[in-house]
């Protein structure tokens, strides 16, 4: 049986990583809202991995991915079109985020994102 990308469309899934082990967990979401309270209720010292497949996300506002220590990757859907300042503020470990489309305005400052 093959598991169809359509299977993800209303969801994140969250990679956590606690003492070599890595759990995945399906969070269910719709908009950036959504979005933003599911990474805000998340554990944010074990979160390691975000991939996003909801396409009604438009835009990754200042604050969605703030703080995550372990957070290593990100990968985002087509639908998103704008990514704010600091959006990925003080993820010191991030080191790539995924854009599967035409996004229209970047105004990411990974600087702050960087171990000095």
């Amino acid at each position: 049986m093959a598991i169809r990308i359509r299977s993800f469309k209303d969801c994140a899934l969250f990679t956590f990583e606690e003492n070599g082990e890595e759990t995945i967990k399906e969070v269910k979401i719709k908009n950036e809202d959504e979005l933003h309270d599911a990474v805000k209720n998340a554990d944010r010292n074990t979160l390691v991995e975000v991939e996003i497949w909801c396409q009604g996300i438009t835009r990754i506002g200042q604050t969605t991915f703030q703080a995550l220590p372990q957070l290593r990757s990100v990968s985002l859907p087509s639908s998103v079109k704008e990514i704010d300042p600091n959006a990925f503020r003080n993820c010191h470990n991030l080191q790539e985020v995924n854009l599967r489309g035409d996004v229209q305005r970047i105004e990411v400052r990974f600087g702050c994102c960087v171990k000095q």
